[in-house]
Protein backbone atom coordinates (compact mmCIF):
# COMPACT_ATOMS: atom_id res chain seq x y z
CA UNK A 1 0.00 0.00 0.00
CA UNK A 2 1.50 3.45 -0.86
CA UNK A 3 1.95 5.82 1.75
CA UNK A 4 -0.34 8.84 1.25
CA UNK A 5 1.01 12.51 1.96
CA UNK A 6 -0.85 14.87 3.34
CA UNK A 7 -1.09 18.27 1.88
CA UNK A 8 0.87 21.28 4.68
CA UNK A 9 -1.33 23.82 5.85
CA UNK A 10 -0.08 27.38 4.32
CA UNK A 11 0.48 28.68 7.45
CA UNK A 12 3.08 25.85 8.45
CA UNK A 13 4.75 26.10 4.40
CA UNK A 14 5.57 29.60 5.55
CA UNK A 15 7.24 28.76 8.51
CA UNK A 16 9.28 26.10 6.83
CA UNK A 17 10.13 28.59 4.11
CA UNK A 18 11.30 30.98 7.04
CA UNK A 19 12.94 28.45 8.73
CA UNK A 20 14.94 27.52 5.47
CA UNK A 21 15.50 31.16 4.51
CA UNK A 22 17.14 30.99 8.35
CA UNK A 23 19.38 28.25 7.41
CA UNK A 24 20.93 29.39 4.16
CA UNK A 25 21.75 32.36 6.20
CA UNK A 26 23.73 30.66 8.82
CA UNK A 27 25.55 29.02 5.78
CA UNK A 28 25.91 32.02 4.28
CA UNK A 29 26.70 34.58 6.69
CA UNK A 30 28.73 32.26 9.35
CA UNK A 31 32.82 31.81 9.04
CA UNK A 32 32.63 28.54 10.04
CA UNK A 33 33.15 26.28 7.59
CA UNK A 34 30.46 23.26 7.86
CA UNK A 35 30.45 19.90 5.60
CA UNK A 36 27.80 17.82 4.91
CA UNK A 37 29.69 15.26 6.80
CA UNK A 38 29.28 17.60 9.82
CA UNK A 39 25.43 17.60 9.59
CA UNK A 40 25.23 14.00 8.24
CA UNK A 41 23.04 15.24 5.33
CA UNK A 42 23.26 14.95 1.71
CA UNK A 43 23.44 18.03 -0.18
CA UNK A 44 19.97 17.72 -1.70
CA UNK A 45 18.36 17.39 1.90
CA UNK A 46 20.28 20.59 2.64
CA UNK A 47 18.74 22.01 -0.44
CA UNK A 48 15.00 20.96 0.20
CA UNK A 49 15.45 22.42 3.90
CA UNK A 50 16.53 25.82 2.60
CA UNK A 51 13.85 25.66 -0.12
CA UNK A 52 11.30 25.62 2.42
CA UNK A 53 10.81 21.65 2.00
CA UNK A 54 9.56 19.02 5.10
CA UNK A 55 12.65 17.55 6.74
CA UNK A 56 13.68 15.41 9.65
CA UNK A 57 13.74 17.81 12.80
CA UNK A 58 17.32 15.64 13.81
CA UNK A 59 18.75 17.28 10.88
CA UNK A 60 17.88 20.79 11.71
CA UNK A 61 19.01 19.95 14.95
CA UNK A 62 22.47 18.37 13.99
CA UNK A 63 22.71 21.97 11.93
CA UNK A 64 22.13 24.49 14.49
CA UNK A 65 24.60 21.94 16.43
CA UNK A 66 27.15 22.75 13.86
CA UNK A 67 27.37 26.44 14.00
CA UNK A 68 26.68 26.17 17.59
CA UNK A 69 23.35 27.62 17.77
CA UNK A 70 20.41 27.01 20.50
CA UNK A 71 17.34 25.93 18.80
CA UNK A 72 15.99 29.25 21.15
CA UNK A 73 18.29 31.57 19.16
CA UNK A 74 17.51 30.18 15.80
CA UNK A 75 13.68 30.33 16.48
CA UNK A 76 13.34 33.43 17.63
CA UNK A 77 12.67 35.48 14.97
CA UNK A 78 10.09 32.56 13.25
CA UNK A 79 6.57 34.06 14.20
CA UNK A 80 4.06 31.62 15.46
CA UNK A 81 1.97 30.70 12.23
CA UNK A 82 -1.43 31.24 13.68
Amino acid sequence: MAKQSKEIPVHIAKQLKLIGERVGELRRDSDKVVTLEDINATRMTLWRIENGKDAQLSTLLQILDAYDISPKEFFKDIPNGH
